[in-house]
Protein backbone atom coordinates (compact mmCIF):
# COMPACT_ATOMS: atom_id res chain seq x y z
CA UNK A 1 0.00 0.00 0.00
CA UNK A 2 1.48 3.28 -0.55
CA UNK A 3 1.96 6.03 1.73
CA UNK A 4 -1.00 8.15 -0.32
CA UNK A 5 -3.44 5.30 0.43
CA UNK A 6 -2.42 4.96 4.06
CA UNK A 7 -2.98 8.74 4.43
CA UNK A 8 -6.57 7.98 3.03
CA UNK A 9 -7.54 6.10 5.73
CA UNK A 10 -6.84 8.79 7.88
CA UNK A 11 -10.03 10.69 6.36
CA UNK A 12 -8.53 14.01 7.23
CA UNK A 13 -9.20 17.05 5.98
CA UNK A 14 -6.84 18.75 3.69
CA UNK A 15 -4.79 20.94 5.91
CA UNK A 16 -3.93 17.96 8.52
CA UNK A 17 -3.15 15.57 5.26
CA UNK A 18 -0.67 18.17 4.38
CA UNK A 19 0.58 18.05 8.19
CA UNK A 20 1.02 14.65 8.08
CA UNK A 21 2.64 14.64 4.49
CA UNK A 22 5.59 17.07 5.64
CA UNK A 23 6.07 15.78 9.97
CA UNK A 24 5.02 12.02 9.98
CA UNK A 25 5.13 10.43 7.22
CA UNK A 26 7.91 8.40 8.58
CA UNK A 27 5.23 6.69 11.12
CA UNK A 28 3.16 5.68 8.44
CA UNK A 29 6.19 4.53 6.16
CA UNK A 30 7.17 1.87 9.19
CA UNK A 31 3.59 0.10 9.95
CA UNK A 32 1.91 -2.34 6.99
CA UNK A 33 -1.52 -1.69 5.96
CA UNK A 34 -2.93 -4.64 7.86
CA UNK A 35 -0.85 -3.33 11.33
CA UNK A 36 -2.48 0.05 10.49
CA UNK A 37 -6.31 -1.28 9.79
CA UNK A 38 -6.13 -3.07 12.91
CA UNK A 39 -4.97 -0.12 14.79
CA UNK A 40 -7.70 2.25 13.62
CA UNK A 41 -10.45 -0.54 13.83
CA UNK A 42 -9.05 -1.16 17.99
CA UNK A 43 -9.44 2.76 18.37
CA UNK A 44 -12.56 3.50 17.13
CA UNK A 45 -14.03 0.58 18.97
CA UNK A 46 -12.87 2.46 21.85
CA UNK A 47 -14.83 6.04 20.53
CA UNK A 48 -11.08 7.33 19.64
CA UNK A 49 -11.24 9.14 16.51
CA UNK A 50 -7.87 10.77 15.23
CA UNK A 51 -8.18 14.18 13.88
CA UNK A 52 -5.02 15.71 14.45
CA UNK A 53 -1.89 14.86 12.22
CA UNK A 54 0.04 15.32 15.03
CA UNK A 55 -1.98 12.00 16.28
CA UNK A 56 -0.53 9.74 13.98
CA UNK A 57 2.04 9.00 16.44
CA UNK A 58 0.08 6.79 18.25
CA UNK A 59 0.04 4.23 15.49
CA UNK A 60 3.43 3.56 15.61
CA UNK A 61 2.45 1.64 19.28
CA UNK A 62 1.86 -1.64 18.92
CA UNK A 63 -1.55 -3.19 18.73
CA UNK A 64 -0.72 -5.33 22.07
CA UNK A 65 0.29 -1.76 23.71
CA UNK A 66 -2.53 -0.30 23.29
CA UNK A 67 -5.07 -2.87 24.80
CA UNK A 68 -2.87 -2.55 27.23
CA UNK A 69 -3.02 1.08 28.06
CA UNK A 70 -6.73 0.97 27.61
CA UNK A 71 -6.75 -2.21 30.12
CA UNK A 72 -4.85 0.07 33.24
CA UNK A 73 -6.91 3.25 32.86
CA UNK A 74 -10.27 1.08 32.45
CA UNK A 75 -9.40 -0.58 36.20
CA UNK A 76 -10.10 3.32 37.18
CA UNK A 77 -13.00 4.45 34.52
CA UNK A 78 -11.00 6.74 32.77
CA UNK A 79 -10.26 5.45 29.23
CA UNK A 80 -12.44 8.81 28.44
CA UNK A 81 -8.48 10.58 28.42
CA UNK A 82 -7.66 8.59 25.53
CA UNK A 83 -11.17 9.74 23.49
CA UNK A 84 -10.63 13.46 24.49
CA UNK A 85 -7.16 13.51 23.97
CA UNK A 86 -6.26 10.55 21.64
CA UNK A 87 -2.33 11.87 21.90
CA UNK A 88 -2.13 10.63 25.14
CA UNK A 89 -1.33 7.14 24.40
CA UNK A 90 1.84 7.86 23.47
CA UNK A 91 2.52 9.17 26.63
CA UNK A 92 3.62 6.57 29.68
CA UNK A 93 0.09 5.08 30.98
CA UNK A 94 1.81 3.99 34.61
CA UNK A 95 2.48 7.27 35.34
CA UNK A 96 -0.97 8.71 33.83
CA UNK A 97 -2.57 6.17 35.93
CA UNK A 98 -0.51 6.75 39.12
CA UNK A 99 -1.48 10.79 38.72
CA UNK A 100 -4.59 10.17 38.54
CA UNK A 101 -4.95 7.71 41.63
CA UNK A 102 -3.48 10.37 43.46
CA UNK A 103 -5.93 13.01 42.24
CA UNK A 104 -8.76 10.97 43.00
CA UNK A 105 -7.39 9.79 46.59
CA UNK A 106 -6.71 13.17 47.87
CA UNK A 107 -10.43 14.44 46.45
CA UNK A 108 -8.35 16.69 44.09
CA UNK A 109 -9.88 18.01 40.81
CA UNK A 110 -8.21 16.48 37.45
CA UNK A 111 -10.75 16.95 35.25
CA UNK A 112 -14.06 19.20 34.17
CA UNK A 113 -16.93 18.92 32.40
CA UNK A 114 -17.08 21.27 29.17
CA UNK A 115 -20.15 22.94 29.09
CA UNK A 116 -22.21 22.86 25.56
CA UNK A 117 -23.58 26.09 24.34
CA UNK A 118 -26.97 25.82 23.30
CA UNK A 119 -27.33 28.93 21.55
Amino acid sequence: MAITDKIALLNFDEKEEKKVREKFIATLSLISEEEMKERLDFLRSRNVILTKAKEVRILAVPIDELIKKFSILDEIHETDLYVSDPITLSLNVIDIYKRIKYCIQNNIEYKWEVEENNA
